[in-house]
């Protein structure tokens, strides 16, 4: 009785193996075949609608890929008038965060008694540290004034400061 639910244990983590490898080694090939099937249940009843208007087959199919196709532009026309107006908003962006980084030190200097200088040898010895990109140095300065402080004021707008300040490094 081992011996069969052995063998049958085996047989099913060979299957699930097998089956994983499949997957994974037929993606380049199976990704785009799944996509067609999802487009094309997704577009079934539009081709339906079209083919009971009067449509023939070939007609309504083309129509659908225009309807596809003109969303996909419409979604591309919107993220590149949203990237050219990020792009033109950029120099005030930057100018708005460094006000607010400013500000922020401005104002752990004269409520938690942190020294500018103090301040600027946290973020030195985050970025030699390896600590990753600017959100992690902003988050590490502020884990550290935390840390030394015990507590973090919630007054005065600080929450919005902490969003901002990854932005200035």
């Amino acid at each position: 009785m081992n011996k069969l639910l052995l063998t049958k244990t085996i047989q099913v983590l060979l299957l699930v193996i097998l089956t994983c490898t499949i997957l994974y080694l037929g993606r380049p090939f199976l990704v785009p075949i799944a996509l067609a099937g999802l487009l094309s249940m997704m577009f079934l009843p539009l081709s339906a609608w079209l083919e009971k208007k009067g449509f023939n087959r070939g007609l309504s199919s083309l129509i659908c890929v225009l309807v596809l196709i003109i969303s996909i532009s419409g979604v591309i026309m919107m993220l590149s008038w949203q990237m050219t107006r990020i792009a033109e908003d950029l120099s005030q962006i930057k100018v708005v965060a460094t006000e607010r980084t400013e500000q922020l030190s401005l104002y752990f200097s004269e409520k938690m008694g942190f020294s500018r200088e103090a301040q600027e040898q946290m973020v030195k010895e985050n970025q030699s540290s390896g600590a990753g990109g600017a959100a992690m140095v902003g988050a590490s300065i502020l884990g550290g004034i935390v840390r030394r402080c015990g507590y973090l004021h919630s007054g005065g707008g600080v929450h919005f400061y902490v969003l901002v300040l990854p932005l200035a490094f």
